[in-house]
């Protein structure tokens, strides 16, 4: 896909299936549908936004709409910092790794 890019496609998505055996485990299928997406010219809010307004159309099509709230949007900082109490930005090497080791043995 970021070969067409290169030569110039415009926009272009696609929605496939992907097999990967090395993430095997209660929270990973070896297999599962991907959509994949480019836009040229879009910033990160117009992306959120459009993924904010896909999850809106399917939910209304499925009639989910009501059970679901209001997409939240927060920063990637903000994220780690809510989850896992440590500022990506500022975070050591050892930092990181001391969470990843806390995570595994916790699942």
């Amino acid at each position: 896909m970021k070969r067409l890019l290169a030569a110039g496609s415009g926009d272009i998505f696609q929605i496939c299936k992907v097999f990967r055996d090395d993430e095997l485990g209660k929270n990973h299928s070896p297999e599962f549908t991907l959509l994949e997406w480019y836009r040229l010219g879009f910033n990160h809010h117009q992306l959120m936004a459009e993924l904010e307004q896909l999850f809106n159309n399917l939910l209304e099509r499925y009639n989910m709409s009501a059970v679901v709230k209001a997409a939240v949007k927060t920063s990637y900082q903000n994220a780690f910092l809510q989850a896992l109490d440590v500022d990506p930005l500022s975070a050591t090497a050892a930092d990181l790794e001391r969470i990843a080791t806390a995570l595994i043995r916790a699942a």
